[in-house]
């Protein structure tokens, strides 16, 4: 493969994988793993349609714009151009900061992906559960390919990796799902990179809405090459290798093609997907899994606590500072990246969920207490921030020094979670979609997913966990109050 990208150009093979690989080609193990990855993203942004602030705005944006009724907008209803219903989508399904996860990772490949290609679906009508499966898993490796080429670490690029690679994850499942042709697909890749963007300016800075948005703005980008490709507009045929292409000037350079070329559309990373048991960033869950483990493994209690001390890796500082921010953060998403509040939250209750993140959950003076006790040092023998361990120690007020390192968070590959803890999980942010689903509809729909190959036309899902929308609340109406208490 290598010799051949030499020869022909990354974009080029690429877009020829994509073209050629259908779901006969997927490992059973993809399968299943894609099948839980749709039922995962599905369901937290469902839930985000009432917790997740800024999203319904951007859903009631795009009703406002109106235009051919082509799919359904996702939890809300009511249907848009297609383009419009993926951008709802998308500016939901990482609102609230649960969706998946490359295991060690830095993107979250299913939310841009999935985003683009369930409203897709709908706009064609007669999409198969077995096309569905080839696209997403397809998306999702372009996504995972992509973040794990670069050789340098996140910080030093300042890019937002999920922002940066998520437009094409989003075209190449569209693209697949249009039936694109190698010469449309490299169309849809030129254009899509000049779309390509989103810096760390929002991970250090409090307040951004732009890490919940991301998603949307990305699968939009996508999802348009994708359209203007089969329509025959051109994009630049070096979209990846080019010199001002992604892998030069985004990444400077600093990736390996191998990593991206080597057995596209043979091999596929799915199953190297990890999968969320608390709705906060990825990189605090070693240190929620770490510190959970030691309390329960110690029988400690919050008043047995005197400090708890993380030992964080380089670039660690964005979750612990300003000291008094991350400690009792304002809003919802910057909750969900202030170690000392979720660590307090999680001494406390021995969990941390949804709850916790609206005006009542982040106005806990009991979390308070105890994340006042957080100190952290930077270990420069640590990985960056966000690929890896959580080790933490806690000073007992008896004088005990506890020590716990979690190599591998709860829902990492290594420390999986199983279909049981999916669909309670799938189950619970159903409860809080804007148009609630009982246990016994979201089963159905978990029935579906896990038996999606036999599916004749996958845009049902969409309907059906949309279906009380057509005459429901409007977004904005239920998405602002929201919004404004978290």
């Amino acid at each position: 493969m290598t010799g051949t990208a030499n020869k022909l150009g990354a974009t080029r093979v690429v877009a020829e994988a994509i073209a050629k690989v259908t779901y006969q080609d997927l490992p059973a193990d993809v399968v299943e793993a894609i099948k839980k990855s749709i039922i995962d993203t599905l369901g937290v942004t469902l839930a985000a349609t009432t917790l997740g602030g800024d999203g319904g705005s951007v859903a009631e944006l795009v009703r406002e714009w109106g235009g051919r009724e082509e799919a359904t907008i996702l939890g809300f209803g009511g249907r848009v151009p297609v383009y419009g219903a993926v951008f709802a989508f998308g500016a939901l399904a990482h609102q609230l900061d649960y969706d998946d996860v490359l295991g060690g990772g830095v993107v979250h490949p299913t939310a841009p992906t999935l985003s683009a290609a369930l409203p897709m679906a709908e706009r064609l009508g007669g999409v198969t559960g077995k096309e569905m499966i080839a696209a997403v898993a397809l998306g999702n490796e372009m996504m995972i390919r992509l973040s794990r080429c670069v050789t340098t670490d996140l910080w030093g690029l300042g890019w937002l990796q999920p922002s940066l690679f998520g437009g094409f994850s989003a075209g190449t499942a569209a693209g697949k799902l249009l039936k694109l042709d190698a010469d449309q697909l490299v169309d849809m890749l030129g254009l899509t990179m000049h779309q390509a963007g989103g810096t760390l300016e929002s991970a250090y800075n409090p307040g951004s809405s732009w890490r919940g948005l991301r998603d949307g703005f990305a699968a939009k980008a996508g999802v348009t090459a994708a359209l203007l490709a089969e329509r025959g507009v051109p994009g630049d045929k070096q979209a990846l290798e080019g010199k001002y292409g992604l892998l030069n000037l985004h990444l400077g350079g600093k990736c390996d093609p191998t990593i991206l070329l080597e057995d596209f559309g043979e091999t596929f990373s799915a199953a190297r997907v990890g999968y969320k048991m608390w709705p906060s960033c990825a990189f605090t869950h070693g240190y929620l899994t770490a510190v959970s483990e030691c309390v329960r493994r110690n029988g400690l209690v919050p008043d047995d606590i005197a400090r708890i001390t993380l030992s964080l890796g380089k670039g660690g500082e964005a979750w612990v500072e300003p000291r008094e921010f991350r400690v009792k953060p304002t809003t919802s998403m910057d909750a969900k990246w202030s170690l000392p509040f979720l660590l307090g939250k999680m001494v406390q209750r021995g969990q941390v969920g949804l709850e916790d993140f609206t005006s009542s959950g982040l106005n806990d003076s009991a979390a308070h207490a105890i994340a006042q006790r957080v100190d952290w040092k930077i270990d420069p023998s640590l990985p960056t921030a966000g690929t890896g361990p959580g080790v933490v120690s806690i000073s007992t007020r008896d004088g005990r020094t506890l020590s716990q390192r979690s190599e591998y968070s709860l829902g990492h590959p290594e420390n999986p979670v199983t279909w049981d803890d999916l669909i309670s999980k799938f189950k619970d942010c159903c409860r809080h979609s804007v148009h609630p689903l009982g246990d016994a509809e979201a089963q159905r729909i978990v029935d579906l997913v896990r038996n999606i190959e036999d599916m004749r036309d996958v845009g049902e899902l969409l309907r059906r966990v949309s279906a009380n929308g057509q005459a429901g609340q409007r977004p904005a109406e239920r998405s602002k109050s929201v919004a404004h208490s978290i």
